[in-house]
């Protein structure tokens, strides 16, 4: 929390391209009307050629690029192109460079999780949520516990989540801080998503262009999203 109105994640446009389809230019047109979330099958199959768009999903923030500004309050950043992580094997990383260094949570949420940035609710929050603050240094589900490493200006964090075990785990500059959450059970999938103070700003990466520091073992393609550790290739 960061010491209104509640946004559902589920009120966030999910969107859903094809190979051809993923430019921005596409990303905006079908923003007006998003399509129905395919199969299991059919975003195995077009993973790796989506891009996930950041927007700001609750509170008073900015979007460029793929960089996110807090504005006031505790805005919550979300994407609106990424497919839900489903159940089965592999593994789903992103990276986010802080620009600023200051107070943030970054990490994953469910599609039951709501955000109130003017309560200062935000990602970790509740229990559909997860999220790593390193300020305080603390990981925050519903509730708040000491882990991992300070950041600073420029760092960037990995957040990486086993869908077969079940555990979400962080990266500062590459190096592993341990596993800060197990047993995961998230209600429809997950969703990368980080809350902001007043004045942060963050960098994200979703595979768009090179990791910083893609986990070791994993072939990481340009604009990969899902990783095999199995086969260690892209999906």
């Amino acid at each position: 929390p960061d010491n209104g109105t509640s946004v559902s994640m589920g009120q966030i446009p999910e969107l859903f391209f094809s190979p051809d389809a993923s430019s921005g230019v596409a990303a905006a047109a079908a923003a007006a009307s998003p399509t129905l979330a395919p199969s299991a099958a059919e975003v195995q199959s077009v993973a790796s050629s989506l891009t996930a768009i950041p927007v700001c999903v609750d509170g008073s923030g900015s979007v460029s690029g793929f960089t996110v500004t807090s504005s006031g309050g505790f805005p919550t950043f979300s994407v609106a192109s990424a497919p839900r992580l489903l159940s089965g094997s592999g593994s789903w990383y992103y990276e986010a460079t802080l620009l600023t260094g200051g107070l943030a949570q970054i990490g994953w949420v469910d599609s039951s999780f709501r955000a109130n940035a003017s309560r200062g609710q935000g990602v970790g929050d509740d229990s559909h949520s997860w999220a790593f603050d390193g300020q305080r240094v603390r990981r925050w589900h519903s509730g708040s516990a000491a882990y991992g490493s300070r950041w600073s200006r420029g760092d960037v964090l990995g957040c990486l989540y086993d869908s077969d075990s079940r555990s979400l785990s962080f990266r500062l500059n590459g190096v592993p801080m341990g596993v800060a959450f197990t047993g995961v059970d998230a209600a429809g999938g997950l969703l990368p998503a980080l809350s902001l103070s007043r004045g942060e700003s963050v960098t994200l990466n979703f595979g768009a262009s090179p990791f910083r520091f893609p986990p070791p073992g994993i072939t990481v393609s340009v604009r990969g999203w899902k990783f095999d550790e199995a086969n260690k290739s892209a999906r």
